[in-house]
Parts: structure tokens; sequence; C-alpha cells
């Protein structure tokens, strides 16, 4: 059977490069996003077989799990071992001025892993495996001023993981956690602006890491075919920062 790996985000950024790793691994994928063009550009980027699935996480469990449960229906010939709860929002400001933020991250970054997960648990039981990936934040341990939503929805789902990880043990469903710093994608206005100020931004930027350097989609990428990759199986609840260093400094950026 093909080993097939849901994955959410994934038609930009951290979420392309995970799915293009996760191709170059082998494994057949489901791309979930609310923008179904972006996902196809993501489909004709990889080399192995994948599935666009337009789907707003927001909207609610039973459409989440309505979705998933036709899919797997539909494709029988797929044999569901992963799961990559990469989608999510970074809003920054003061608290007392945040209660639209609170109200959307809660939606999106953690009832949106929790009803696709749960839409994908009973599935991962019954066949007695399960590898599930959520991508998190190094601001969930470590927040900064501002970030008072997104910080405490990353530290939730960090929680979620490794609860889940004593419950799935029994089912042979791992449940593991990667924390980025700061990495380069489009989601940040510097990203492709080429401005003196700009380049100075991305300068002091980099020099804030131990390494020297802010993070690229590539190495969030290569920490998520880690905890998906059978070899690694006696690895669950974990958080893995993948940051340069930088929750090792107090430098806020």
């Amino acid at each position: 059977m093909k080993e097939t790996v849901f994955l959410t985000g994934a038609g930009s950024g951290i979420g392309k490069a995970i799915a293009k790793k996760l191709s170059a691994d082998g494994y057949d994928l489901v791309l979930i996003g609310r923008r179904l063009n972006k996902l196809q550009e993501t489909a004709t980027e990889i080399n192995r077989p994948s599935e666009c699935l337009e789907l707003d996480l927001s909207l609610g469990s039973q459409i989440v799990t309505d979705t998933v449960k036709s899919w797997i229906q539909d494709h029988s010939e797929n044999q569901v071992i992963g799961l990559v709860n990469n989608a999510g929002q970074f809003l920054r400001s003061p608290f007392g001025d945040d209660q639209d933020d609170w109200d959307l991250l809660f939606q999106v970054n953690l009832m949106g892993p929790v009803n696709l997960t749960r839409a994908l648990w009973p599935h991962f039981q019954k066949n007695r495996e399960g590898r599930i990936v959520n991508i998190s934040s190094n601001l969930g341990q470590t927040p900064v001023a501002g970030t008072s939503a997104y910080s405490a929805l990353k530290a939730a789902l960090d929680n979620f993981t490794k609860c889940l990880a004593l419950e799935g043990g029994a089912f042979n469903i791992r449940v593991n956690s990667v924390a980025p710093g700061l990495v380069d994608t489009p989601i940040h206005d510097f990203h492709q602006k080429d401005d003196s100020g700009s380049l100075q931004l991305k300068a002091a930027l980099h020099g804030m890491h131990p390494l020297s350097r802010m993070g690229q989609a590539e190495d969030i990428a290569g920490a998520v075919s880690y905890f998906l990759n059978p070899n690694n199986s006696w690895t669950t609840g974990a958080i893995l920062n993948v940051d340069g260093g930088l929750s090792l400094t107090s430098k806020d950026p």
C-alpha cells in the first residue's frame, strides 16, 4: 500500500518545503490548505503522487471529520500513516488590543490541529500506527511581548503533543512537535525586498542567532522528516527546538 501523509498549510513557506522533503522521502501526500491554487503549485513541484484538499480548518470539527473520512473511504489503496499539523497564523499586538487575535488564532493554531488529529485518530488506532508532527514555535516556551495569544496557544499545542503521546503509545501512535524560531519565509515583509532598510534588518536578525543566521524552511522540513522516519520509532512526546540557538539567548525578535 502507498504510505500517505496528510500535510496542512502546504501551499507556501515551511509547508511547501515539508512537502518537497517528504516527497523525496517516498511518501504520497494529501496537501491541505485554504487556497487551492497554492496547493496545486506545490503539487507540481514534488516528485510523488499528491492530492490537494481545499479545506479551511477553522470551520469546525464536523467539516474536517467528514472531509477526512470521505477521502480515506475513496482511497482504500493508500495507507495513511502520518499527519503534519503545519498550518497556522502569526499575529503580534499588545494584550488588551488583541481580542480578535485570540479568537482567530484559537481556531486556526490550536483547534485546527485538534480537529484534524481527532478525525484521523480512530484510523491510526485501528491500524495501530500513526506518526503525528505538530509545528509549534519556540515562543511557546520563551514568549516575547505582544505575542500573548500566539505564544499561549503554541504552549497549549506542545502540551497537547505530550498528552497525545501518552495516550497514543499503546496504539503505536507517535506524537512529536517541532518548535521553529525565526524562519526566513514570505510571511515576513522583508523576505523579498532588497532595499537598504530590509537588508539591515535581515543582517540584524541573522546576527541575533548563535548560529549567525535565520532559519530556512528546509531546516524545519528536515526535523519533520526525522520524526516521521520509521527508524526513529522510539521518539515520542518530544518538543524539538529548531531555532539556530535563539531560545538560548534573551534577545527579542
